[in-house]
């Protein structure tokens, strides 16, 4: 299924990180801040380097974005995003993870990761995703909601209905429809019995999000919506945090 939610993410993303680019991070200088300052990825363009290595979040997600897309670069694609979560050293010298490992910055990981292991195309454990995605979704409500619960979404994190059905209760337009579309990513049988009733009269919401609740049902039920399942369950005989 290779990423067939990328698009949608990378325009939820673009909004979310240009939110944050604003916010002065003290007493850390990126690596263009810092003159003189060795830092190089090896394996990647010039573009993608220069954004690692400045920790350039608007540039470094919208271009593994465009990676994920494309099968001869997906792999790489993958791979730094496994690296940037797991903060590993390897992916280049002289970066600056203080910067890389920031709230935001991580959230990224998440939404994109979350989606190649789903699509299979990452061994990655998805529970600490999971935790992540709730931690941050719950800090941030309500500001923040719609990339919050975007996150129990991509990750299937599991024990969220309650935050969903308030989620879905709101007077926010935008809140309602995260949630609907969360709930459309996700696997269990609760979630799904959640929103056919919102697809449903007896949901108590207007014609057009029973409409929304309605295709995200049928996703669902698809084909595709089982493959994409069939990768949110643990994989036996793998520790946290492993490849």
């Amino acid at each position: 299924m290779r990423f067939k939610l990328v698009s949608h993410v990378l325009l939820a993303a673009t909004a979310f990180v240009l939110t944050l680019a604003s916010t002065q991070v003290d007493d850390v200088p990126s690596g263009s801040e810092v003159p003189g300052r060795y830092c190089h990825v090896p394996g990647v363009s010039a573009e993608l380097e220069r954004a690692l290595c400045d920790a350039d979040t608007i540039v470094l997600f919208n271009t593994l974005s465009e990676m994920s897309q494309a099968e001869e670069t997906l792999p790489r694609a993958v791979r730094i995003l496994e690296q940037l979560w797991l903060s590993d050293s390897t992916l280049g010298d002289g970066l600056n993870w203080k910067l890389l490992g920031r709230e935001d910055a991580r959230a990224h990981v998440v939404m994109q990761l979350a989606l190649a292991i789903r699509d299979g195309q990452s061994n990655i454990p998805i529970q600490p995703l999971q935790n992540f995605a709730t931690s941050y979704a719950q800090k941030y409500m309500p500001d923040g909601v719609t990339y919050g619960l975007a996150l129990i979404g991509y990750t299937d994190a599991p024990g969220q209905l309650p935050l969903l059905s308030k989620a879905v209760q709101s007077s926010d337009r935008m809140a309602r429809r995260s949630a609907i579309s969360a709930l459309g990513s996700m696997c269990s049988a609760d979630t799904k019995l959640f929103l056919a009733k919102l697809a449903s009269d007896l949901g108590g919401l207007d014609a057009e999000d029973r409409k929304r609740a309605a295709a995200h049902l049928k996703r669902r039920e698809s084909k595709k919506g089982a493959l994409w399942c069939a990768h949110a369950a643990p994989l036996p005989g793998r520790k946290s945090g492993e490849i």
